[in-house]
C-alpha cells in the first residue's frame, strides 16, 4: 500500500474525480470539500490517498477543520486492508482524527482499526440517509411562497440557524458567530424562506458540486409544524435549483427522523445510501 499526501487541491482532484464522479451524489460531501479547498485553501485542511502497489486507487481522504474527515473507499478497493493500513499510518505520523463521516461500512471498519490502534472510542454522532432527486413529484398546494432570504430576516434567522443545529446534533456557535454565519448566506444569497404571510420554514443552498448540488438548513420551528411548510418551501427550492440546471439535489435526512424521511420521499428524493459521523473520544 502506498499513502500519499497533497498540499494542491487541483492535483488530489486531477487524481480523485474519475472515480468520486462515477457516483456524484452519494459523494457529495467529499466531493464538495475538494472543490472548496481547491478556490480556497484552508489552514488544517488534510487530503490524503491510500494506492495499492499496482497505484489504482484504494482510499480517498479530505478533511476541512472543525468537520469530521471524509472517507471513502472505491468499489474496487480491498477496503479492510486499505482502511487497517489508513489507521496504522495516521498513528506512525501521529495525524489526530478527531472523527470520520462517510458510509457506514467504511466508517465502521476504519473506527475499529483506528481505535485498536489508539485506544480511542468511536462513538456515533449521526446516523444520517442519503436522498437524490431529478424530478420533483406533484405536491399538494401550500399557502405561502419560496423567497430569498434578505437581511430584513436577520431578525428571525440566527434563533432558526440555531434550531436546526441543536435538531441534528450539531455544536452550537455563540450568537454573534451565528448571526455572522445568517449574514454569509445571506450575501451568498444561499438561504431561502417559505412565507406565509409571515416566515415560516427554510431551507439553503449547501455545496455545489460539478453536476449537481446539496441542500441543507431545512428547519421549520415547532409552532409552524404540521401544515407541510417544510414540504413546500424544499419541493419549492428543489424545482428551482432543477430548473437553474443542476441535473440533480442531495440531501441528508437524521436516520430515526421518520417526518423528514417521510418529506423527502413525497418531494421526491431517492434514496442513495447510509452515512455515519463517528467522533473519538479518550474515555
Amino acid at each position: 500500500m502506498q499513502y500519499t499526501t497533497y498540499e494542491r487541491a487541483t492535483l488530489f482532484k486531477e487524481e480523485t474525480f474519475p472515480t468520486l464522479l462515477e457516483k456524484e451524489a452519494e459523494n457529495n460531501l467529499i466531493i464538495g470539500n475538494i472543490l472548496k479547498l481547491e478556490k480556497e485553501p484552508l489552514e488544517g485542511s488534510f487530503m490524503a490517498t491510500v494506492k495499492d502497489d499496482e497505484k489504482a486507487l484504494q482510499v480517498v481522504v479530505v478533511c476541512t477543520p472543525p468537520f469530521s474527515m471524509c472517507i471513502y473507499t472505491t468499489p474496487w478497493a480491498k477496503a479492510h486492508d486499505a482502511l487497517n493500513f489508513l489507521a496504522k499510518t495516521f498513528c506512525e505520523y501521529k495525524i489526530n482524527v478527531p472523527g470520520v463521516i462517510g458510509t457506514s461500512e467504511t466508517v465502521e471498519a476504519f473506527s475499529a482499526f483506528y481505535g485498536a490502534y489508539t485506544g480511542y472510542h468511536p462513538k456515533v454522532k449521526a446516523n444520517l440517509k442519503g436522498y437524490k432527486l431529478t424530478k420533483v413529484n406533484p405536491l399538494p398546494q401550500v399557502s405561502g411562497q419560496l423567497t430569498l432570504a434578505t437581511l430584513q430576516d436577520i431578525y428571525y434567522l440566527p434563533y432558526w440557524q440555531l434550531g436546526f443545529r441543536e435538531a441534528c446534533h450539531m455544536s452550537l456557535p455563540d450568537f454573534m458567530t451565528t448571526v455572522e454565519m445568517v449574514e454569509r448566506s445571506v450575501a451568498h444569497e444561499s438561504l431561502y424562506v417559505w412565507k406565509d404571510e409571515k416566515p415560516v420554514s427554510m431551507a439553503g443552498k449547501a455545496k455545489v458540486l460539478v453536476n449537481g448540488i446539496v441542500v441543507g438548513q431545512v428547519y421549520t420551528p415547532a409552532h409552524f409544524r404540521g401544515h407541510h411548510y417544510a414540504t413546500a418551501c424544499v419541493g419549492a427550492l428543489s424545482q428551482k435549483l432543477l430548473n437553474e440546471g443542476h441535473q440533480f439535489v442531495a440531501l441528508f435526512a437524521e436516520q430515526d427522523n421518520p417526518i423528514s424521511n417521510k418529506i423527502y420521499q413525497a418531494i421526491g428524493y431517492q434514496f442513495i445510501g447510509y452515512v455515519k459521523d463517528i467522533h473519538f473520544t479518550k474515555n
